[in-house]
């Protein structure tokens, strides 16, 4: 059997001593009279249902038939009636539920149930959404007890730790396993495989027959815990081979009793499914009857199934056929259709997500919805003699319905929250692709599930979401995610305290994500596919049926509720090929949200949205225009493989729309925005002429390069058509303003002025970094800097704890006490002798019993003192959050150098009106807002590569061109760096020879020369570079 059951999966997991031993005492505590019945039965239970196919499964059952004698039937052993059901389901315990038990989950009671019978520790292996943790439930009745496991999953997390207590000492909090030992209730440990087998295997003895467990983690006596009477232990896993997935080690799945659960579904198992979903909802008068509206929907998911199933990595799942159902139930009588009903359904759970779940392979997408709707429509037809009716995306949006209603899209209603709701003044529902978002939307929180969107940057997915919450009076807690990112980022850590006595402790503040929980604010996580495996598992439970989650360190399970003024999920990410360190979410993760692919926004989209905003400043035609240009742009590109392909790909779309109209508004010159938006973020003079051509074609107009002027005052600058504010601050520079950079001073200025996030790009010592600190000179700013790497992380970028020694000083301490002890030699020398703090206490204490109480009463304070001599932790914000919040600027050097996934942490504050989620710093005021004089400036050397797509994006990039703005491409500004201070004679010589030789030398050669020329004659300095 072992030899031919090499194509199996479970060839890891063949048949042991164990097994053998599992199978006597199953036999042993079996009350069957045909010992050789039970023996077969159990044999299947035990070494059959372990297969991962039908071919080695019946080698097995084949196997022990013609051994034991006797049949084996698997719809007998799985029956409701069979003799290894739990008795309390054969009586009906699950009748008022919302489970099915269909086959599949039959086989699979019945195989945890006759396992714990004899305390087996169960180890369920199958894909996402076959139903695992939900039998465990069952089987469990209630009292189940759950954690799930992750990459970064600790022992402490299973058996417990050290916890403060709120007075600076500690105390043993035991874990969630010790808590079902010592309680007797039954564990469910999720994803199991996740977790490193270091870890795992400090369970082992747990899973042994004795089910004893060594604690010597307290770091006190021994103590040793065996499991009460109702605890048993099972473990769930979904195979290997998916994103992020691995299978368990040899030696811990052969400790436990291992099955396969399989996820087919047959048409009878999904109709009762469907129809038990559909128990409470009672059809109206001349609508078809529930049996013939399952039999519909049951021949749609077969016919998509069969014909669509090998271009997704993702099957449709029970978990898909349950969302349907439910969303039928929940608008076809607000729809007052059959048949609207069933379109939404189908649209919500699986035609939207199209484009955004995992593909095998390309395909049309508008042709495969098409088809779809067709064959639906046929369906309908055949099954129900029922019109189709195509619901379309023409609808309307009510928002000051009555507070019972709420927010009305079309046939659904989002629930007004605590809030008063407002209408974003940067958004409009109007847009086609904006209200159609809105509508999908709408659909998918008509049903209790998590909500993920997908799409390009700047297409609205954030935006939709964040005027959605708005629109209903929702609280809306946004965070940003990285590889970066922990669990501890968004659930809660101990974070250092003081007390009133100021002694140093810890204490537990709640994340973000666990405030909003308990709040019941909506939760929008942004860049879901840039998060780390734990991250993405460390969510699992708060998105599938369980609605939980468990913070190991609190030992506790908080509720996630959902509804009307309760939590909800949403997660929004860019596709996996926009790059920026973006990975694939497994399977198992994406069946639990609503997916929602998130179209790019049209021309029309474009015209409305910035109609909406600029209306009384531009003209309706100025608008199309401007959109034209912008279409043209696009098109350009797309079709000519030279256009803009130096510093690729470029992202043009609504954002820059949004700007250009606004610096139009600003400077009443469209040519001149167009110029700063569009023209100068490309790399080569035939793409800026080209850009430069497309927009005369279009309007008419000359767009020409700026001729910059400067005019200071004492309270004013004006560089340009742009005028800044000006400091009373004396700041000296060593950094002189070249007549190459006046034009790139301009813009810089124009991003300050306009509070834009500047990207600077250009070769390193053209001038960057010196351009951006030149402006902060001339308007009196404070500047800081920073220098990004490939080891930089989020916590360098924003801050972190370190630790503060309140110092007393020592000497001082030892100098006052000998003068009070300077009739007692012997004492005072013993204190002058001290070297340390500790060694000076335990003296003077000593001392103050020795001498008089005046003295005593002295020496007693010095003590008091020297306790205060405290260490504890502190938080130190770093230069970027000091600006941040302080209204500084910042330059960041070098950012294509760093991880794009760290750099992308910073998302949301860069944003306009956008806040920063200091997750990290754990206290109550994690959301901080931008000073408005807060600047910051990014710099890189494409040679080093280029930031993710949604940075550039966010960014306006300005490229420095060596032949417009390079310094050593003027024999005048080399001059000015080169000798700025030599006398007449020998700046002639200087010039002469730098205007000869300069152009034959580069950038870092010239800057040599400057530095020579400060410690050598010129003619010395002039013989090296000849």
């Amino acid at each position: 059997m072992s030899w031919r059951r090499w194509s199996s999966r479970a060839r890891d997991g063949l048949m042991t001593l164990r097994d053998v031993f599992r199978w006597a005492k199953r036999l042993a505590l079996s009350d069957q009279t045909d010992w050789q019945q039970c023996l077969a039965d159990q044999g299947f239970f035990l070494l059959a249902a372990r297969c991962r196919n039908v071919v080695d499964e019946s080698l097995v059952k084949a196997t022990l038939e013609k051994h034991l004698k006797r049949t084996i039937s698997a719809e007998r052993l799985f029956a409701m009636d069979s003799v290894y059901m739990p008795s309390n389901i054969r009586n009906g315990d699950l009748t008022d539920c919302d489970i099915e038990l269909t086959s599949t989950m039959r086989r699979m009671i019945v195989l945890c149930a006759q396992a714990w019978r004899c305390n087996e520790p169960v180890l369920m292996v199958g894909d996402t959404g076959c139903g695992k943790t939900t039998v465990a439930d069952i089987i469990a009745k209630g009292k189940l007890l759950s954690v799930n496991c992750h990459e970064r999953t600790e022992t402490s997390d299973f058996l417990g730790s050290l916890r403060p207590i709120g007075d600076g000492t500690f105390r043993w909090v035991d874990g969630i396993v010790v808590e079902a030992m010592k309680e007797g209730r039954p564990l469910l440990i999720d994803e199991i495989s996740l977790a490193a087998d270091s870890v795992l295997e400090r369970l082992n003895p747990l899973l042994e027959p004795s089910r004893l467990l060594l604690l010597t983690d307290a770091g006190t006596v021994a103590e040793q815990v065996e499991a009460k009477d109702g605890f048993n232990i099972v473990a769930t896993m979904n195979p290997g081979g998916d994103y992020g997935k691995k299978e368990l080690s040899k030696a811990l799945r052969n400790r436990f009793t291992e099955f396969w659960c399989p996820s087919e579904l047959n048409a009878d198992d999904m109709k009762s499914i469907i129809l038990r979903r559909m128990r409470y909802w009672t059809p109206r008068e001349k609508m078809p009857s529930k049996e013939c509206i399952a039999t519909c929907l049951v021949q749609f998911v077969t016919w998509f199934s069969s014909n669509y199933s090998h271009i997704f990595r993702c099957r449709i799942s029970i978990r898909d056929v349950v969302a349907a159902t439910e969303l039928f139930v929940s608008c076809v009588d607000r729809a007052g259709s059959v048949s609207r009903a069933f379109y939404h359904a189908i649209s919500a759970t699986i035609l939207d997500a199209l484009g955004a779940v995992p593909t095998r392979m390309s395909f049309d997408r508008l042709a495969l919805v098409d088809d779809s709707i067709r064959e639906l429509n046929a369906i309908m037809r055949r099954e129900l003699q029922l019109g189709f009716e195509e619901v379309g995306e023409s609808f309307s949006v009510t928002i000051h319905g009555s507070s019972d209603e709420g927010f009305i899209v079309s046939d659904f209603v989002i629930p007004f929250g605590p809030l008063r709701p407002s209408m974003p003044a940067t958004f409009t529902f109007e847009a086609p692709t904006c209200k159609r978002n809105v509508y999908r939307l709408a659909r998918a929180l008509s049903i209790n599930k998590p909500i993920l969107m997908e799409g390009a940057p700047g297409c609205g997915k954030s935006s939709t979401v964040v005027a959605l919450a708005a629109a209903t009076g929702h609280p809306l807690t946004r965070l940003n995610l990285s590889d970066q990112t922990d669990l501890s980022d968004l659930f809660g850590s101990d974070v250092p305290i003081v007390l009133e006595d100021g002694s140093a402790s810890f204490a537990w503040k709640d994340g973000p994500v666990l405030n909003a929980i308990k709040n019941g604010h909506w939760i929008l996580l942004d860049e879901m596919n840039l998060a780390s495996q734990s991250v993405l598992e460390g969510l699992n439970a708060c998105l599938d049926h369980r609605r939980q989650l468990f913070i190991a360190e609190l030992n506790r399970t908080f509720e996630v509720g959902a509804g009307s003024g309760r939590s909800r999920f949403f997660a929004c990410q860019n596709p996996r090929k926009q790059g920026g360190n973006r990975r694939a979410l497994p399977k198992s993760f994406v069946n639990r949200f609503t997916s929602i692919y998130a179209e790019d926004l049209t021309a029309d989209d474009e015209r409305i949205i910035i109609g909406k905003c600029f209306s009384r400043d531009l003209d309706e035609d100025v608008i199309a225009q401007m959109v034209a240009v912008k279409e043209t742009i696009v098109h350009e590109i797309s079709t000519d493989g030279h256009f803009a392909s130096d510093g690729a790909p470029f992202e043009f779309n609504l954002r820059d729309l949004l700007r250009w109209a606004e610096l139009t508004v600003k400077s009443k010159d469209i040519a001149y925005a167009f110029d700063l938006i569009f023209v100068r973020r490309l790399r080569t003079p035939e793409d800026r002429r080209k850009m430069r051509n497309i927009f005369v074609e279009k309007f008419g107009l000359q767009c020409l390069p700026s001729i910059a002027s400067i005019s200071i005052s004492r309270s004013r600058i004006r560089i340009g058509k742009v005028e800044l504010s000006r400091m009373d601050s004396h700041m000296s520079s060593q950094r002189y303003l070249l007549s190459s950079q006046l034009t790139l001073l301009e813009h810089l200025a124009i991003c300050v002025h306009m509070n834009w996030l500047t990207l600077l790009v250009g070769k390193t010592n053209i001038g960057k970094a010196s351009i951006v600190q030149i402006l902060a000179d001339l308007t009196g700013t404070k500047l800081y800097t920073m220098r990004l790497t490939s080891e930089t992380d989020a916590l360098e970028l924003l801050g972190s704890f370190e630790q503060v020694t309140d110092y007393v000083d020592l000497a001082k301490v030892k100098n006052g006490c000998a003068r009070l002890l300077s009739n007692h030699k012997g004492l005072r020398d013993a204190v002058l002798k001290c070297e340390d703090s500790l060694a000076l206490r335990l003296s003077l204490q000593s001392a103050a019993y020795l001498v008089d109480g005046e003295t005593a009463t002295h020496l007693n304070g010095y003590v008091e003192a020297l306790y205060r001599n405290t260490m504890r932790f502190e938080w130190v914000n770093s230069n970027f959050l000091d600006a941040y919040a302080n209204g500084y600027w910042i330059l960041v050097e070098n950012v294509n150098c760093c991880s794009a996934a760290v750099l992308d942490r910073l998302n949301t504050c860069l944003e306009s009106n956008g806040t920063l989620i200091l997750s990290e710093r754990g206290d109550s005021e994690q959301s901080i807002s931008a000073h408005p004089n807060f600047r910051v400036f990014f710099t890189m050397d494409p040679a080093n590569g280029s930031i993710s797509r949604a940075m550039r994006n966010r960014s306006i990039e300005l490229f420095i061109s060596p032949e417009e703005n390079g310094w050593y491409h003027r024999a005048s500004d080399i001059l000015s760096i080169v000798s700025p201070e030599q006398s007449d004679e020998h700046l002639m010589k200087a010039f002469r020879f730098v205007l000869d030789a300069g152009v034959h030398l580069t950038p870092e050669q010239l800057l040599q020369l400057k530095v020579l020329l400060q410690g050598m004659p010129l003619e010395q300095v002039l013989k090296m570079f000849c």
